[in-house]
């Protein structure tokens, strides 16, 4: 097992990160000198459909690196997703061409895969020390490091504002979506300026809420003075 976990930390090195297709001579090699050990692995937990699915079909398949977010001890949680062009749902028992490297090559992965791109269908924590972690589908490789994409929410900013006084305004916004922390847990930093444009170059938070709140309301603000307003959202781990 030494050298596949050797070859998937150096292909992290080189950047083959997120949504890759690593085909090739290295890949080639990998399944080569691989094999025995995923089968191997197939047969510990009695996989007998490997196989029942073409190298061409599986190839059409894309895993992806939706992000990482920091876990307890030092560790990271890696949030995998795929992508399958093709026009029908495809299953892949896990085995040679469903699997995770390094070892266990199940980590509770998809075997039935919907059209579409699909986010955040698994998460597995790792050790970024170690070295990184990768989800293969055929020939497709999709690798977490510690500098892959930290988790951050989905957020489309404030959608409207309402003078509700000479020194009071209301602001709201559609409930952001994390794929670590739960809409109800989110929390908005808001801030504030007299200045057009100055909190996109130096965000300074005036107000934050409390969590999944989707409205605030600012006050002490002066009569007759234009004020600019950037809203964002925040998760559990501070992104």
């Amino acid at each position: 097992m030494e050298s596949i976990i050797q070859w998937v930390i150096a292909l992290g090195a080189v950047g083959c990160i997120g949504l890759i297709g690593c085909g090739g001579a290295a890949d080639d090699e990998i399944t080569a000198q691989h094999q025995a050990a995923l089968e191997t692995e197939n047969r510990s937990e009695d996989n007998s459909q490997i196989g029942s699915v073409s190298g061409r079909t599986a190839q059409q398949l894309h895993p992806i690196v939706n992000c990482v977010a920091p876990s307890a001890n030092n560790q990271l949680v890696a949030h995998f997703g795929y992508d399958n062009p093709q026009g029908a749902t495809l299953t892949i028992p896990v085995g040679l061409r469903n699997a995770f490297v390094p070892p266990p090559f199940n980590r509770g992965q998809a075997t039935t895969f919907v059209t579409g791109e699909n986010n955040n269908v698994l998460s597995v924590v790792f050790n970024p020390h170690q070295g990184p972690i990768a989800w293969k589908l055929g020939k497709a490789l999709a690798v977490a490091w510690e500098n892959s994409p930290p988790c951050v929410p989905s957020f489309a900013g404030a959608a409207s504002a309402t003078l509700v006084s000479d020194s009071e305004i209301a602001l709201t916004w559609a409930a952001a979506t994390d794929y670590t922390t739960p809409s109800s847990g989110i929390v908005y930093d808001i801030c504030e300026s007299m200045t057009s444009g100055s909190c996109a170059t130096n965000f300074v938070v005036a107000q934050t809420t409390e969590p999944g709140a989707i409205s605030a309301t600012i006050t002490g603000l002066t009569a007759n003075a234009k004020y600019s307003f950037v809203v964002r959202a925040r998760n559990a781990v501070g992104k």
